[in-house]
């Protein structure tokens, strides 16, 4: 998943450092291949050569009924025949699937498989792909064996809203609004719940807006998780992080597929984001507090970038035990 932009940041990079990104994920990756056995322990064994080729306006239906009965081998064959009909219909139908929980790691690796295809070349097209099949089979694994662990509401939700807004079957809408409808689309959609936030993005498709306009209203939602990170985490279980993550996959996803899987793409973007900001860790006042905005005394942006610049590199971080401070930590010392 990190292959593809760290070859977006080499691009802005000066030459000399260019490779540094790419180089990093190669280590990353090695690592792990060696930690758990490296080629010993393949994983992916060629099974297109026995897939016969499948092409089938209903491919997506019938994998994700697979998937949720559990069946890894016929989910690989059915996708691996699919993909040998047409690349492009394949990842419509894979989206059946990518869709049918709330998982980050399951959106972005969809996105990220497809940016791949054009790295690996078509001899592997099918296998890059192929990834998120597994991804999707063993979440449902996870769910059948897991007491505790239940489907996603959004598997009821969806197919109400597509019926009650007659969203399948139309063209995707043209509409494109004023900034004050975007941000009131983005407030409702962090502040409403989740059922009511993808009734509204079902609402706002079929008063035709269209999907960039109502994806930017879902990514500005995310982006208030962001400014709430009261913990001060950037990765792991970070909301803001894995919400602008996921909404970044759906609507890059949501540009190359057909108009089903965009309006979808949407409905589970809008949830998935409400469902993030239900939790009190990302409610409150927005950062930067007025407390961070009065140390800033810099106003140009070369200046403003050094002292950024300068922050990072001396580990100057927040704490919020006893409200928003800065401290200096120790050298050596990571930041919390």
């Amino acid at each position: 998943m990190a292959l593809v932009p760290a070859l977006r940041m080499s691009e802005r990079l000066p030459d000399a450092e260019k490779a540094l990104p790419v180089l990093k994920v190669i280590y990353w990756n090695a690592g792990r291949i060696q930690e758990i056995g490296g080629a010993s322990k393949k994983t992916l064994h060629p099974i297109v050569a026995k897939a016969a080729k499948t092409k089938d306006p209903h491919g997506g239906e019938s994998l994700r009924a697979i998937s949720r009965e559990d069946d890894m081998d016929k989910a690989e064959n059915l996708f691996a025949g699919m993909t040998k009909s047409s690349l492009q219909d394949a990842y419509n139908h894979l989206q059946w699937i990518v869709q049918d929980d709330m998982n980050v790691h399951r959106f972005v690796l969809a996105h990220r498989v497809w940016k791949l295809v054009d790295i690996v070349g078509p001899a592997h097209a099918h296998t890059i792909p192929r990834q998120s099949v597994r991804f999707c089979v063993k979440n449902e694994q996870n769910i059948i064996t897991n007491e505790k662990r239940h489907p996603s509401p959004i598997r009821t939700l969806v197919p109400k809203l597509l019926d009650q807004h007659n969203l399948i079957g139309r063209a995707l809408g043209t509409k494109d609004p004023e900034d004050t409808w975007v941000e009131e689309l983005s407030t409702l959609i962090y502040t409403a719940g989740k059922e009511r936030a993808t009734d509204a993005v079902a609402a706002a498709i079929a008063e035709g807006f269209s999907p960039e306009s109502i994806g930017e209203a879902i990514s500005l939602a995310a982006n208030q998780l962001v400014l709430r990170q009261g913990n001060g985490r950037t990765h792991g279980d970070s909301r803001g992080v894995h919400g602008s993550d996921a909404m970044n996959a759906w609507r890059n996803m949501n540009r190359v597929t057909n108009p089903r899987n965009t309006v979808v793409g949407l409905l589970v973007g809008a949830y998935h984001t409400a469902e993030y900001s239900a939790d009190p860790k990302v409610k409150g006042e927005p950062y930067p507090h007025e407390a961070h905005r009065k140390m800033v005394k810099a106003t140009g942006p070369d200046t403003l970038l050094k002292e950024a610049e300068g922050a990072i590199r001396e580990n100057l971080a927040e704490r919020h035990e006893n409200g928003p401070i800065f401290r200096k930590l120790k050298p050596g010392v990571p930041s919390v």
